[in-house]
């Protein structure tokens, strides 16, 4: 039977690994996304702003392969070279199964990206609007420069950390913001010469 598996390649090898393993008649999955990247080069005359799209893997070294598993086919992929091993469930040393819905959502969801920058920040209270826990609230625990947030949702009446993508969320409500600082505050208030 054709399930999903998580392979883990070494860092930087992971678009070698996809390669080899498309080669060899495998079904591979790399999801990939981009982001654009702004460069300021100050010169002596003028600034300049350099603009452009990297494309980086959504989930790093990680790739989602989907074999029908056994002893053979499981030694040919640890065996290739930059593979590292499978995702294995807590405690075995068997590869640990992705359910084919989990593949799809991921498929079909792709992180939204604010095209007027990230207007989410740490204690704002947020509604999750896609994946398992849809319509569950949280607060903001912290935010990454990438758009991955760090969240605190109540689950059996305790507090539990979640990691979310901004693109999979909603603001219900926006938390305290830090005050500006006194620096910051008479670095504006002076007039250039």
């Amino acid at each position: 039977m054709m399930r999903w598996y998580v392979v883990e390649a070494f860092e930087g090898k992971d678009f070698d690994v996809c390669l080899r393993l498309a080669a060899a008649r495998f079904r591979v999955w790399r999801p990939i996304d981009e982001i654009k990247i702004s460069r300021r080069w100050a010169g002596r005359k003028s600034d300049r702003v350099t603009r452009a799209i990297r494309k980086v893997p959504r989930f790093g070294r990680y790739l989602f392969l989907e074999v029908a598993m056994s002893e053979a086919i499981r030694w040919a992929i640890s065996a290739t070279p930059g593979v590292r091993g499978f995702i294995c469930a807590a405690g075995s040393s068997e590869p640990a199964a992705v359910p084919s819905e989990l593949i799809e959502f991921y498929r079909n969801h792709a992180p939204k990206r604010d095209a007027r920058g990230n207007s989410i920040g740490k204690g704002d209270r947020v509604r999750i609007a896609a994946g398992p826990f849809v319509d569950h609230e949280g607060s903001v625990v912290d935010i990454d420069k990438r758009g991955i947030l760090r969240l605190e949702i109540c689950i059996f009446g305790s507090p539990t950390p979640l990691i979310i993508e901004v693109g999979h969320v909603e603001l219900v409500e926006q938390g305290q913001r830090p005050p500006i600082g006194l620096a910051v505050k008479a670095h504006c208030g002076r007039k250039s010469a």
